[in-house]
């Protein structure tokens, strides 16, 4: 299947899903040098990678998604970091938790907190 170019306004969040036999299947928006989005979905097979190389390479995405909170710490506190240990568990069920909300989450949530004035009154934008 060939990639297929995003729709404006379309909302597509990055999903990878163990798809069995050492494989993990990843759909992702990536823009092309041209400037155009496209819409693909890769299946990685990690058949024939050891656990090491395994583990070093996903070490490699985890430090970079670690710093973020890292660096927004006070610096005294982030001092105490020059050599730590972190539980991967711990982090990945704590990501799981944290997965992107596609807009149409995000609107159906804002709207949840509206008092039934503030609802009527957007209402009144789409009629």
């Amino acid at each position: 299947m060939k990639a297929r170019i995003k729709k404006e306004g379309e909302s597509i969040g990055r999903t990878y899903e163990y798809a069995g036999s050492n494989k993990v299947k990843c759909s992702h928006v990536t823009k092309h040098n041209s400037g155009v989005e496209m819409v693909m979905t890769w299946t990685l097979d990690y058949s024939d990678v050891t656990h090491e190389e395994l583990c070093v390479e996903a070490a490699k995405n985890t430090v970079i998604d670690l710093r973020g909170p890292w660096k927004k710490l006070p610096l005294a506190e982030a001092e105490e970091y020059g050599e730590h240990e972190y539980d991967i568990r711990e982090w990945f069920d704590r990501e799981k938790r944290r997965v992107a909300k596609t807009d149409s989450e995000k609107a159906k949530a804002a709207m949840s907190k509206l008092s039934p004035e503030e609802l009527a009154e957007l209402m009144k934008m789409f009629t």
